[in-house]
């Protein structure tokens, strides 16, 4: 690989990108993003005035704290407020955190976002309190600066983009060492029982679920895409936290494990078939090329929240692709195919790292090593079928492919990585191992683990994703912003989900499952 070469490439793509974000700033940008906010301030502020929301007592000790954060001009916002007078109609002792302390690399628009979301809560009948009134207390060094490092992943869409994420961790640092030590204030001061927050990761909200367990406090949190809303009430959305509590759930009763493992594989299938909401590939492709002796690699996004803070073998993405292509090709005569992540040909979705290109460099057209893109129309499941193996670190097609027979093998922390699903690798040596035990077909599936890997499929793909257009997308917050709380609130089960205390994957499950019964 040239150095040289790959390091003047990153310097001229800081520059260029610099350059443009800058340029839009001064040009048009801040002003756009201000005027769409403040559009979107006015219909929150006449669906607040529809409500007639009047004080209500409250019946709960249990104290619950909504967090309030400005998300990129987003109506997320919006939509945490609106949950937080939900459960204040419902008696719930409920407070408003205002995360008022700039964030990220445009201060004044998350300034402007305070201001705008301040003039609502104030007119509230809910308890409302600032994040910038509390006074600083402890501070970890090593906590905020892994909490950088993952902002700047997701900033740069990537890990290898080092000149920009430098530059990215800088800004966010400086940022996130005063709003940590008011967060530990908040935590030791106000003693919550549960915080209810927005991703989990990504800049304030990530810091949350740091003092969870020194506080014993629970958090929930959400994330939505168009027209679906995930919910974990014990963690981090994005990461599934709530799996433990529904796959528990599931094979306790003979009855409900049966019924699981039967839709995980219906599910399997629909998606196979490009009959599922998140089906990526076209029903069947011709892959004859490749043979049937080949591993399989499937990759990640990096940037993804779903990936962030899961490495547990390997530091980066890049070093696990290039170690694991490094070991088939010294220590057999196999095949690697590398295969990116199909969501990745969408542009706002992809990542920043060129694989490819690093691939050819450092290998040098070996046809050994097989990389396909994610604009190329393959499907992955005709490809993991006709592999010895799968290799991966957190997508659901690792499961799918236990599903389908495939042995698996992972090196990350993700949700279903110790639930005798997987190969799980928690060393290089036993990573190796694993891999050549595949090579010689050693590495086995059993029924129990083909059982389970179909309970996890109906529990994440079937059960986790909430269909509904209460959700903080913008396109979705248009439409019911319209609305008043009691059309919104009936039979809203993330809202039950909260007043429960149970997983809306369980939730849903049950619903599913009250007609067999």
């Amino acid at each position: 690989m040239n150095n040289k070469t790959n390091w003047t490439d990153d310097v001229l793509t800081t520059i260029r990108r610099l350059y443009n974000s800058i340029k839009y700033t001064i040009g048009v940008g801040i002003k756009i993003n201000i005027s769409r906010f403040f559009l979107d301030y006015l219909k929150f502020k006449k669906f607040i005035e529809n409500q007639k929301v009047e004080k209500v007592e409250t019946t709960d000790d249990k104290k619950i704290c909504i967090a309030v954060i400005p998300w990129d001009g987003s109506a997320v916002p919006w939509y945490s407020i609106t949950l937080a007078l939900m459960l204040y109609k419902k008696g719930k002792n409920v407070f408003i955190l205002s995360d008022d302390i700039p964030f990220g690399d445009d201060e004044l628009f998350h300034k402007v976002q305070s201001k705008l979301i301040f003039k609502i809560l104030k007119k509230l009948p809910i308890k409302l309190i600032k994040l910038s009134d509390y006074k600083s207390l402890e501070r970890s060094s090593s906590e905020i600066r892994y909490l950088s490092k993952l902002n700047s992943i997701h900033y740069t869409h990537g890990e290898t983009n080092q000149a920009l994420r430098e530059s990215y961790e800088g800004i966010v640092e400086k940022q996130l060492n005063p709003i940590y030590s008011k967060i530990a204030s908040l935590y030791k001061e106000e003693n919550f029982t549960q915080i209810i927050s927005p991703g989990g990761i990504w800049g304030t909200s990530g810091i949350f679920p740091l003092f969870a367990e020194k506080y014993n406090t629970q958090i929930t949190t959400y994330d939505s895409g168009e027209d679906c809303l995930v919910m974990n009430i014990y963690g981090v959305a994005a990461q599934v936290k709530d799996f433990p509590y529904s796959f528990d759930k599931l094979l306790k009763d003979s009855q409900e494990k049966n019924f699981a493992i039967e839709k995980g594989q219906e599910q399997l299938q629909k998606r196979r078939a490009g009959n599922d909401i998140l089906s990526y590939f076209p029903a069947t492709t011709n892959i004859s090329e490749f043979g049937n002796d080949y591993y399989l690699l499937l990759l990640n996004s990096a940037w993804d929240s779903a990936t962030l803070g899961l490495h547990t073998v390997y530091d980066t993405m890049i070093d696990w692709m290039f170690d694991s292509i490094e070991w088939v090709l010294n220590n057999t005569n196999k095949t690697i195919i590398i295969r990116q992540h199909p969501e990745e040909r969408t542009e706002t979705l992809n990542n920043t790292d060129s694989y490819k290109k690093e691939i050819k460099n450092r290998f040098n057209k070996n046809k050994r090593v097989i990389f396909i893109e994610a604009k190329k129309d393959i499907n992955t499941y005709d490809l993991i079928e006709n592999s010895l193996c799968v290799i991966g670190f957190s997508s659901t097609i690792i499961v799918e492919s236990v599903v389908l027979g495939k042995p698996a093998i992972i090196v990350s922390s993700t949700y279903y990585a110790n639930y005798g699903i997987v190969y799980n690798a928690n060393s290089k040596k036993e990573y190796y191992e694993y891999l050549q035990k595949a090579s010689y077909k050693e590495l086995k599936i059993t029924q129990d683990m083909k059982d389970k890997a179909s309970i996890s499929n109906y529990i994440t793909q079937t059960c986790n994703w909430y269909e509904t257009k209460f959700t903080p997308v913008r396109e979705n917050y248009f439409a019911w912003c319209k609305l008043t709380l009691e059309e919104l609130e009936k039979d809203y089960l993330p809202l039950e989900a909260i007043l429960k205390n149970t997983p809306l994957s369980i939730l849903q499950h049950e619903n599913n499952f009250k007609d067999v019964k």
